[in-house]
């Protein structure tokens, strides 16, 4: 299976002042094509500026991120901008929604900022929202969605540009066990029918078990643990 990301030798140094703070250095990590990889760790131990490094948001200190062959720390801000909205989806803890526009509208947003009309984004978004199980949710407005829904609906706008991979930030932190486990489940499936790569940050030892990899980050260092430690 090809390698899809390459992480080598990444640093992130914040410096606030005359004080600074290390939270990796060293760190290298390896995604094969197709994989789901779960990264967990303790709160601050830089999981989700794994992410952010991974996803674009942010630049290395020092190091080097590889994306399908896209030397992502040496791509200009449009560039990066670009890559994320065509082959990049991202969900987060907090959906991010916008509570003015409706599930639909939510959805479509990615192909606007893309340049395409409502008209021509609408049928593909309620496609995908049919997909994650919201076909009668769609003109619903984020504040009349559960949580649950409303992770789905965020699940549906990361992938409406159908996206190579998916960076998921502690998805199902916000939400109780049992709209977690249907989130995990809702998770996994779209894995594979999209034939996705995905990178996991959670704390979640029943997201970790669904994984096909585990990593932990701690004391900022990373390393694989069995995943079978995970297993139910």
């Amino acid at each position: 299976m090809n390698l899809f990301l390459q992480a080598r030798n990444l640093a992130q140094v914040f410096h606030v002042g005359d004080h600074s703070l290390t939270v990796f250095e060293e760190l290298s990590f390896e995604v094969r094509t197709g994989e789901m990889v779960a990264v967990t760790g303790e709160s601050g131990a830089g999981k989700s500026t794994l992410l952010y490094l991974l996803g674009g948001l942010e630049q290395p200190t020092r190091g080097e991120i590889l994306i399908d062959g896209r030397e992502i720390h040496r791509a200009a801000l449009r560039d990066l901008a670009g890559f994320r909205n065509r082959d990049i989806g991202f969900v987060f803890q907090f959906h991010y929604l916008l509570p003015e526009f409706t599930a639909l509208e939510n959805v479509c947003i990615p192909r606007l900022i893309h340049g395409e009309a409502y008209r021509e984004a609408r049928p593909e978004a309620e496609r995908i929202l049919e997909e994650v199980g919201l076909a009668e949710r769609m003109g619903h407005r984020v504040g009349q969605l559960s949580g649950g829904e409303q992770q789905r609906v965020a699940l549906a706008r990361a992938l409406i540009n159908h996206p190579k991979l998916l960076l998921a930030d502690e998805p199902t932190g916000n939400l109780d066990y049992k709209t977690s486990t249907s989130v995990i489940a809702l998770l996994r499936r779209l894995h594979q029918e999209h034939q996705l790569t995905s990178v996991i940050a959670t704390h979640s030892r029943e997201v970790s078990g669904q994984a096909d990899r585990v990593f932990c980050i701690a004391e900022g260092r990373l390393f694989e643990v069995d995943k079978n430690t995970f297993a139910r």
